[in-house]
């Protein structure tokens, strides 16, 4: 593509302001050859004056053939659309100083460091990658906001599963901080990449169009076994919701899942997916496991991108064990310390009533609760505890409007303490403790 008038013909620079040439204009998964080097300067895929649809069409083209990320493909288009349909004239019309009027426009309307690299970077692929324009000489990249992640502790973690309404979301909130998945890593998983044997799972095409393997927890190996039952291996462990075939749960619905099971927790921390993954690589750090061997488990390419869970400096090598059965093995000694740290409130004493169902795999339970009045209870009903085909102990409450009319008799701090999460917690632990009494058989799982 040539510029539209003599003197913006000067011979190329194709530099970065540090001096080093542009690094060679591909995708993370392009084959790397020896041949990419030949035609590294003065080759420019468009000539002429291609009009705005054509060049994005020449450019989005490219993209494809170097093998860029789909997303990446999108976002830069998206973001070269905006930027031809702000500037109004023709591609070849373009200089530097539109492309810095643009991004200064940007930033006085609010646009985050973020969104300037993405709108640099496409604008200086298509231009002067592909084009050999030199458009963004002396323009570098916004600095980035150096953000620490927000990390659960081990008792949030054990918390936000428990609360976990349903099975498959109980399965995937675990799997998540068990591994150290990415959300879409887990949406997509199939039932050929478990392998029970190796105790391994195979994340197949991951970021950076990758695979690795990571490990599969012990404690989740009866669970993941009954979800693989009369599925074939190319079936995905978490299919869709509305039973469209050969389809994986959105990404969305798995947000929606985790953020269900934080709020049933009372964690007041932003909690998404990626939260249980910053929560696995902090506390296998934690635990003592080298940081490189953590930084093949996430599937970074650099180091420096796993170091931002922390700033020691000496490595410490361990066996490494997935921290979801490290929590299984501190369990008793998490409870006591949140049983010291919880609200001081009282809900007073507080009976458990179970009434086991004929199958011996679930019960109802009521809770008796004192009343002020002498020689009067407070009944709450309506719940009613089950063993899953997983032998995971699942509790289900009623509604808490449910129980509103029948609080109405207990002081205003018994009723707030009812209707706290931490009251569920407690009575889901001795509920579930006396229930599996009931069913010796069935403890070990």
């Amino acid at each position: 593509m040539s510029p539209s008038s003599p003197a913006h013909r000067q011979p190329p620079i194709h530099t970065y302001n540090n001096g080093q040439p542009y690094q060679i204009a591909r995708g993370r998964a392009a084959q790397r050859s020896p041949l990419e080097h030949a035609v590294r300067k003065g080759h420019s895929i468009l000539r002429g004056r291609p009009t705005s649809d054509e060049f994005l069409a020449s450019v989005k083209r490219e993209l494809k053939i170097r093998k860029y990320a789909s997303n990446s493909i999108t976002n830069y288009v998206s973001a070269l659309n905006g930027f031809l349909a702000w500037f109004g004239a023709a591609p070849n019309s373009v200089t530097s100083e539109d492309v810095r009027n643009y991004l200064e426009m940007l930033v006085d309307g609010g646009a985050s460091s973020s969104h300037l690299a993405v709108n640099l970077s496409a604008i200086r692929t298509a231009f002067d990658k592909f084009c050999c324009r030199d458009v963004t000489l002396g323009l570098a990249t916004p600095r980035q906001k150096k953000r620490q992640p927000v990390v659960l502790a081990a008792a949030e973690v054990t918390r936000i599963f428990n609360a976990a309404p349903t099975r498959m979301s109980k399965l995937a909130i675990g799997i998540m901080y068990a591994a150290g998945l990415r959300n879409s890593e887990l949406c997509k998983l199939r039932v050929h990449d478990l392998d029970f044997d190796r105790q391994t799972i195979r994340v197949a095409n991951g970021k950076g169009a990758s695979d690795r393997l990571v490990m599969l927890p012990v404690s989740f190996t009866t669970a993941l076994k009954a979800a693989c039952v009369e599925r074939q291996g190319d079936d995905y462990i978490f299919p869709s919701l509305n039973h469209r075939e050969n389809r994986h749960i959105s990404p969305r619905t798995l947000q929606r899942w985790v953020i269900t099971a934080a709020d049933l927790a009372g964690v007041a921390k932003r909690v998404t997916p990626h939260s249980f993954r910053h929560a696995f690589a902090t506390h296998l750090l934690e635990n003592g496991t080298d940081i490189r061997f953590i930084q093949k488990l996430l599937g970074h390419q650099r180091l420096e991108t796993t170091t931002i869970y922390t700033h020691v400096a000496k490595l410490n090598t361990a066996r490494v064990v997935s921290p979801l059965d490290q929590l299984q093995k501190s369990n008793a000694v998490d409870k006591s310390n949140n049983e010291s740290s919880r609200d001081s409130r009282s809900v007073g004493r507080l009976q458990i009533l179970m009434t086991p169902h004929g199958n011996g795999q679930s019960a109802d339970v009521s809770l008796l609760i004192p009343s002020p009045i002498p020689g009067e209870q407070v009944i709450l009903d309506g719940i009613l505890v089950r063993l899953d085909a997983c032998k995971w102990v699942q509790l289900e409450l009623p509604l808490a409007e449910d129980w509103i009319p029948l609080l109405s008799a207990l002081p205003a701090i018994q009723r707030e303490r009812i209707l706290s999460p931490e009251f569920f917690e407690n009575i889901r632990g001795h509920i579930s403790s006396r229930f599996l009494a009931t069913i010796p058989d069935q403890r070990s799982g």
